[in-house]
């Protein structure tokens, strides 16, 4: 959903994963669960030639495992070695843009 005017927009973004279930036991594929996320995107023209874009993905900082995500295999984490790799936590961006 976006909503735009002259100078600014803001846009919210949802992304709906199914759970897995069908999984490749050749390929040692595990199951995993559906999930949910939420994003907020925006840009703001400050004047002409200057324009601030920002966001913030997974707004609500959801733990979820993508279905095909890898396993750890490096001792000095936060994730226990051989358990699946999370997706990404919630994480913001800024960008300043400007015109010659």
């Amino acid at each position: 959903m976006s909503w735009d005017a002259a100078r600014w927009s803001l846009s919210v973004e949802g992304q709906f994963v199914a759970k897995q279930s069908k999984v490749s036991m050749i390929n040692n594929e595990a199951s995993s669960k559906g999930h949910a996320l939420a994003n907020h995107y925006g840009h703001w023209l400050i004047r002409e030639g200057v324009g601030l874009d920002f966001g913030v993905e997974n707004l609500f900082d959801a733990y979820y495992l993508e279905h095909l995500a890898g396993y750890n295999s490096i001792t000095a984490s936060d994730v226990a070695l051989g358990s699946r790799v999370p997706g990404a936590r919630r994480s913001g961006f800024a960008r300043i843009r400007w015109a010659i």
